[in-house]
């Protein structure tokens, strides 16, 4: 038991089993007010209750909801699901409507876009460290062609503004489109369209070069939810489950990768009397080596049976704790890991300009304190 001891790790701290991807998650949700006297209240807990996951299912990045239902009444915080940050985008002048984007906290959303009308809703968050674009639409099947235009508009400027370096982010956009009469496995225009927003939408798609990878119903026989991307090779499957919130099916989208960073860590605790739980940097080398040279190897090896056809592997083993032996009476042990700390490279850079941007105040304060370029760096700061 000693010698297999010595290839037993000692007191380190090391990572769980991690999913290699990683899920989008798409669902109708046709109200999820909270209000106490609402007869929808339970729906919030139960996607509470859905996004909370199996060790061995893949962790969601985002989920969409379309249909909330919110208004200005209804704060962020009665709608927070733990993990996640809400963006929403509730629908203006009448009832319904509406979708929200939870994203999850290890994902840090810059400059997110909220657009609603009394038609169409819709929401986008840029995630820079991925160089991503996360965002949900609602598309009501009444909706006015100039609504829609306009929201397609707004959302072709955020990607326009968050395209770098003529680099285009990522673009994963979902949501309730309500246009049944696409055909989606030519991803082409039926003969004879039904409003105009059907070729504003496939305008915008070949604009952007998505793709639409949910090709099964979601709602009776028409694929109404849908998920456009432009990196279609990252996406694993497209899986459907009914909705026990409307008569939509719930879309889950499994990548290839997972952003995510695990955030619990499994202490293992490992035999000091081992060669792992040695602390080399701090062992006494002159005397271990002192001592090596001291022992008479051709005396332990008559201690073992040299008839036996396992001879040379009990030597082999006799010298390994000879060796051990010796070197734990001269070394420490090594210390419990420290966990790593989590960098957050945005924060850091954030720190930064907010650094540089006080030293111009500084400087402005000493010149002219009431001119505009002192005015316009307060709401910056």
């Amino acid at each position: 038991n000693q010698i297999i001891n010595t290839i037993c790790p000692t007191n380190v701290f090391t990572q769980p089993d991690v999913s290699p991807f990683s899920t989008i998650i798409l669902l109708n949700a046709r109200s999820i007010c909270p209000a106490a006297s609402g007869d929808t209240k339970w729906k919030l807990q139960f996607i509470r209750d859905y996004m909370v996951r199996d060790d061995n299912l893949p962790p969601v990045v985002a989920l969409g909801i379309t249909e909330t239902w919110l208004n200005d009444t209804y704060t962020d915080a009665q709608c927070h699901i733990e993990d996640y940050c809400c963006y929403r985008a509730d629908r203006e002048s009448r009832r319904g409507g509406g979708c929200a984007l939870y994203l999850h906290t290890d994902l840090i959303g810059t400059n997110p876009l909220s657009h609603s009308d009394s038609d169409n809703s819709v929401v986008l968050v840029y995630v820079k460290s991925l160089h991503t674009i996360f965002g949900v639409v609602y598309h009501p099947p009444a909706s006015s062609d100039e609504h829609f235009r306009l929201s397609l508009n707004k959302i072709q400027n955020y990607i326009d503004h968050c395209s770098r370096n003529n680099t285009v982010p990522d673009v994963y956009l979902i949501g309730d489109f309500n246009m049944p009469h696409f055909n989606w496995d030519t991803c082409s225009l039926p003969p004879s369209p039904p409003s105009p927003c059907y070729g504003h939408l496939m305008s915008f798609i070949e604009r952007n070069f998505l793709t639409q990878v949910v090709q099964e119903p979601t709602r009776g026989s028409s694929v109404l939810d849908l998920i456009l991307c432009n990196k279609a090779h990252d996406v694993v499957k497209v899986d459907l489950s009914d909705n026990k919130l409307s008569d939509h099916k719930t879309v889950h989208l499994t990548l290839g990768f997972n952003p995510l960073t695990p955030s619990i860590y499994h202490c293992v605790d490992l035999d000091k009397n081992s060669f792992r739980g040695i602390n080399y940097f701090k062992a006494d080398m002159e005397r271990i080596r002192h001592d090596l040279n001291l022992v008479d190897w051709m005396d332990l090896k008559k201690l073992c049976d040299e008839s036996s056809d396992d001879s040379l592997d009990d030597f082999a083993k006799l010298i390994t704790l000879t060796v051990l032996q010796i070197t734990v009476i001269y070394s420490p042990a090594k210390e419990p890991a420290k966990k790593a700390k989590k960098v957050n490279r945005e924060g850091i850079s954030l720190k930064f300009k907010k650094k540089k941007l006080k030293k111009r105040l500084r400087r402005l304060t000493s010149l002219n304190p009431l001119s505009a370029p002192y005015s316009a760096l307060i709401p910056l700061l």
